[in-house]
């Protein structure tokens, strides 16, 4: 996008775009002439599809397809993310400090009638760690949206999952919306307690389809003995947060 025009009123992303570094800097072609704008962006959590593709066909070493897939969980996060100030979020990213007060209700988020506040989930974090360690020792495979079904309550069917595993973990986070659970399992991906293995078929009727499945990474143990802990935020209404 090297638009050198000051004037630039909407800028409108139709999906998710592969990271958000790439994000700001496009976003920040709107309205360079101090001028009321809007950045406008589309999502679906299946655009990650895409990018999964490009980042298992992609070149280059092993690093940099991990290094992708960093950039692809911050976008995820900033995407998913219901309550955070979206420019504390951007600038938090880029390594600058940033109050939400001084957004002045810019972004969707801080025009809701909620604040966001930092909530605990770290014990949570330690039954879905528990959950994917058990299924990754009896050799079994769990996508992210198997696991988001399974702790919820609902019924997951596949080849890779022991039916002793699925009814004992089953339900496991009932009491977080599905929202929220995704949410988590981005956080612990991005805190290294996690980590996404890509399989592409070679043959058959998918051949070409990329399966994404998750498995606990190197931070899991800091998590569950203590020494990390996890948050997730959490909408307040303004008026708690007065009392």
């Amino acid at each position: 996008m090297g638009i050198n025009k000051r004037d630039v009123r909407f800028v409108i992303h139709y999906s998710m775009p592969k990271s958000l570094e790439g994000y700001v800097q496009e976003c920040g072609r709107a309205g360079r002439d101090q001028k009321k704008a809007e950045c406008i962006l589309y999502y679906s959590y299946s655009d990650r599809k895409l990018n999964d593709f490009f980042i298992c066909q992609g070149g280059g070493t092993g690093v940099r397809k991990k290094e992708n897939l960093h950039a692809l969980y911050s976008i995820l996060e900033y995407c998913e993310e219901p309550f955070l100030c979206r420019r504390m979020m951007q600038l938090s990213f880029l390594g600058e400090a940033f109050e939400a007060v001084n957004c002045q209700a810019m972004c969707d988020n801080c025009r809701k009638s909620q604040r966001a506040v930092q909530k605990d989930v770290t014990q949570e974090a330690i039954k879905l760690l528990l959950c994917i360690n058990e299924i990754n020792a009896c050799q079994g495979k769990i996508t992210t949206k198997q696991l988001v079904d399974l702790t919820k309550g609902k019924a997951v069917k596949s080849v890779y999952l022991s039916k002793e595993i699925t009814l004992r973990h089953q339900g496991l986070l009932r009491h977080m919306n599905e929202n929220d659970i995704r949410r988590l399992i981005i956080k612990l991906l991005i805190m290294a307690a996690l980590e996404e293995v890509f399989i592409q078929l070679k043959r058959g009727a998918g051949s070409g389809q990329i399966s994404v499945y998750i498995q606990v990474y190197k931070n899991a143990e800091f998590i569950e003995n203590g020494r990390l802990r996890v948050y997730l935020s959490q909408g307040v209404d303004r008026d708690e947060l007065c009392e």
